[in-house]
């Protein structure tokens, strides 16, 4: 996942987060597909979804700038307007 990661030796950036290690796209991790879009500026999108909802988890994830993790137990990616994570 190119967003959440990057080269080895480069630094972090709106770009590439360095949160994760992989650079396959999309990385797949404990059941879980995640995502990285940077939307504009500074602004970005990550989202969380099972590979199949029930089996290797039960919500689907969504977080951006403001740090606010946001999820849903519908069968489709989490977005802004999802309730916040409690």
């Amino acid at each position: 996942m190119g967003g959440l990661s990057g080269a080895a030796g480069a630094r972090p950036s709106p770009e590439h987060a360095f949160i994760l290690e992989s650079l396959t796209e999309p990385l797949v991790r404990d059941g879980y597909v995640f995502r990285y879009a940077r939307t504009t500026g500074t602004r970005y999108q990550i989202t969380a979804s099972p590979v199949e909802l029930g089996r290797s988890g039960g919500r689907n994830f969504f977080i951006d700038e403001s740090v606010i993790i946001r999820a849903t137990s519908e069968d489709r990616a989490a977005t802004e307007r999802d309730d916040p994570l409690q």
